[in-house]
């Protein structure tokens, strides 16, 4: 899965923009019902972040604001999660992406999509 997102936080100037590629292994342990799959996912990717400009407030004042730049970060994660495919081609899942052998925000992307 290639996955693409834009974030913005009261920390930071800039946006920063994430991108994630991941191989997934997908199990479906508990047969269809009324038309919907429960199904079980699991798998390893890399993911980045642009680099971005952030804020830091000293003391508490808002007059005592600076920014620093905090460069591009790339990483490698396991992700293991749950969906649930509606029809054949509707589906909702959730994951949860944490850094293996490398260092990165863990994440937990809610995804809605369509299978082809």
């Amino acid at each position: 899965m290639l996955a693409f997102r834009q974030e913005e936080s009261d920390w930071t100037v800039t946006p920063m923009k994430f991108g994630t590629l991941s191989l997934d292994a997908i199990g479906k342990p508990v047969p269809r019902l009324f038309g919907a799959q429960l199904y079980l996912l699991g798998g390893l990717g890399v993911a980045t972040h642009s680099d971005y400009r952030a804020m830091d407030i000293v003391n508490g004042e808002p007059t005592s604001v600076f920014t620093h730049s905090v460069p591009r970060e790339t990483w490698a994660f396991g992700e293991g999660g749950l969906g649930l495919e509606l029809g054949r081609h509707l589906f909702v899942q959730t994951k949860m992406m944490v850094p293996v052998a490398s260092q990165g925000p863990m994440l937990m992307p809610i995804s809605v999509g369509f299978r082809f």
